[in-house]
């Protein structure tokens, strides 16, 4: 179900969050709505069916990981998402898709919106007037603190400047100062420069429970469903009346014909008196039958 989830979410999010043109806000709207769409369907299936809040909560945080490293790799790889213009069009859409991810409530998506840290930070990266401010220490941990120095080299180097904001290009002066600021940096930090999006964690199995009653006037319902379950009276139990019954004389045996065992027998299932010491004669064709399941040793 995630794997699913995922291969659809990819070129969904290319289209809503980075490739997005400026082609109006309706336009926009629209794209981003197929993600939600595409979100809503597996949360429309957990909560009418309901899921144990928990898996539902490390599903959607799951899915969140893989949006922050799908984003984060493809604008650390494309030079056109290295801008200042396009930063500011990356940070509008993923504020709308966390807005969605808050309006769901925690109680089903956990702290999904939380976990886009990377391309968060990355497009706050590139919309700093003054680049050279990662170089103070304090400052890099409050901007891009989830950012390894390799990355923010990546950045620095990919960058396009806007012309229309007068920006100049980022000296390497200034990348090569970053990168002697990490001495101890080691070569397999600077090989992860991308995230992995195949990444798994296990579910936390002792904050599993059920959905108590309770629960139902805190946890977040779709407004249909709750007026459902609190309008519709539960069915009652069929009554012994509405068993269809079957008499006894009309009940026949496997091979279609009327039992003729029942009609020998007594209320107690004892022979009667009358058919004591008579046995029930065998066809040909009972014979042949029971010779082909069982074989000649059982006669």
């Amino acid at each position: 179900m995630l794997s699913v989830l995922m291969t659809d979410l990819k070129p969904l999010l290319m289209t809503a969050i980075l490739e997005q043109k400026k082609t109006g806000m309706k336009n926009t709207s629209a794209n981003l709505s197929a993600v939600f769409s595409a979100l809503s369907v597996y949360l429309s299936v957990f909560q009418t069916n309901f899921l144990n809040p928990p898996l539902s909560q490390q599903f959607f945080e799951q899915v969140s990981l893989y949006i922050d490293a799908i984003l984060f790799n493809e604008v650390l790889l494309r030079r056109e998402f290295c801008s200042f213009t396009k930063g500011a069009e990356i940070k509008m859409n993923i504020n709308t898709l966390t807005d969605w991810m808050k309006r769901q409530g925690k109680d089903w998506l956990g702290t999904s919106a939380s976990q886009l840290n990377h391309i968060e930070q990355a497009v706050n990266f590139l919309l700093l007037g003054n680049k050279k401010i990662v170089l103070e220490e304090n400052a890099r941990k409050d901007i891009c603190g989830d950012l390894n120095v390799w990355q923010l080299k990546q950045l620095m180097t990919m960058y396009v400047p806007s012309l229309d904001v007068g920006e100049d290009r980022i000296p390497y002066q200034v990348v090569q100062a970053l990168v002697a600021q990490d001495p101890n940096a080691s070569e397999t930090e600077q090989q992860s420069l991308l995230l992995d999006s195949n990444k798994r964690f296990f579910f936390r199995l002792a904050n599993a429970h059920f959905i108590e009653l309770d629960n139902m006037t805190r946890i977040v319902f779709p407004p249909a469903l709750f007026e459902a379950l609190m309008t519709t009276p539960p069915s009652p139990p069929p009554s012994s009346s509405s068993i269809p019954t079957v008499p006894l004389s009309s009940r026949t045996s496997t091979a279609g014909a009327p039992s003729t065992v029942s009609a020998r027998t007594s209320s107690s299932g004892v022979p009667s008196a009358s058919t004591k010491g008579e046995s029930v004669a065998e066809t040909e064709e009972e014979k042949t039958k029971r010779k082909s399941l069982f074989g000649t040793w059982f006669n």
